[in-house]
């Protein structure tokens, strides 16, 4: 019974072979096929050589709330690369990849309060950013790099959920990225301006 229940929390998120199974659990997935749910996994990843991606439901909403209020915590996301349209809308990957700090920015901190909406913005940005040792990044000052935000903060707020994934979050008009207009009005832009950074550098580009 407990095994059951933990494989009823595995959402598949991908599966190159089998797109149908987006959405559905370990579970569902393992009783449809009248099949033990570990070994149906095991023959899952099998197959696609390991490249299932998965959506673990194991987190709890107070604890989520207690560790993003303590002042040394930053706000992040390990999303990879999502759109609502060609190659990169496939699957149901999990709402985070378009929505992680628009919710916090609307649901924690202007409509919750669970922190201020300056300090989540220093959570997600020069925090971060200071982690890493990541120079000239992450703050609004004459000589560092212009990636910056213009957004509603009574309006900002997610919009993706697990059942429609593939939604972009409201509030956000702009997103400039060293200076270049990447988002504005809701759409992207062709052009390219980011740049990888490494550890203790920085290579923006000057």
């Amino acid at each position: 019974m407990e095994t059951g229940r933990a494989f009823d929390r595995i959402m598949i998120a991908r599966a190159r072979h089998h797109p149908e199974w987006a959405g559905k659990s370990v579970q569902q997935l393992a009783d449809e096929a009248g099949r033990d749910p570990l070994d149906w996994a095991c023959d899952a990843l099998i197959e696609h050589d390991g490249a299932v991606d998965i959506v673990h439901h194991s987190m709890n909403e107070d604890d989520v709330r207690y560790v993003m209020a303590k002042e040394w915590v930053c706000i992040g996301s390990d999303s990879r690369a999502n759109a609502p349209y060609g190659p990169l809308s496939f699957g149901k990957p999990h709402p985070r990849s378009y929505g992680t700090f628009p919710r916090v920015l609307g649901r924690y901190a202007r409509d919750e309060r669970v922190l201020g909406l300056e300090e989540a913005l220093r959570k997600m940005t020069s925090l971060t950013a200071s982690r890493p040792r990541v120079h000239d990044r992450g703050v609004v000052r004459t000589g560092a790099w212009a990636d910056l935000v213009v957004f509603d903060p009574a309006r900002v707020m997610d919009a993706a959920t697990y059942e429609d994934p593939h939604r972009y979050p409201v509030g956000i008009e702009y997103v400039i990225v060293n200076g270049g207009v990447a988002l504005e009005a809701g759409e992207t832009a062709r052009d390219r301006h980011g740049r990888f950074l490494r550890q203790g550098t920085d290579l923006g580009g000057r």
